[in-house]
């Protein structure tokens, strides 16, 4: 089950948020007109972040309803992102937007709470049978 945590709606949102950047950047810093946008970016920003933890809330609970057990793969994000240059890019950037590390630490802390025991499995040799 994939499913991106931003959805376009977020992606909406950021696209907004660099416009009005943008704005801000031509501004007097810290005058009347440059103070009204940035809190216009920092509601927007939350509101991103709102509809980012809002997927992961309902995706975790996707997952943990009705379930004996949850197995994942214990992949390391850190290496996975480390070292690559230009061809990792577009990885880096969607693990980054989709947040996994935090995806993680909710669905164990889901799992925990209701009693479900998560299963970490090694990442070497799983695609061999």
């Amino acid at each position: 089950m994939t499913q991106i945590l931003y959805t376009t709606r977020a992606r909406d949102i950021l696209r907004e948020i660099d416009a009005l950047k943008s704005l801000r950047d031509r501004k007097t810093r810290h005058g009347r007109k440059w103070h009204i946008l940035n809190d216009q970016i920092k509601r927007l920003y939350k509101k991103a972040n709102n509809i980012a933890a809002n997927a992961i809330n309902q995706t975790v609970s996707r997952i943990t309803n009705g379930v004996d057990a949850v197995v994942v793969e214990a992949l390391s994000i850190k290496g996975m992102t480390a070292h690559g240059g230009n061809y990792k890019r577009t990885m880096n950037r969607t693990m980054r937007e989709n947040r996994l590390g935090e995806f993680r630490r909710r669905l164990a802390q889901r799992c925990e709470r209701e009693g479900i025991p998560l299963y970490g499995v090694a990442t070497k040799h799983t695609s061999q049978t």
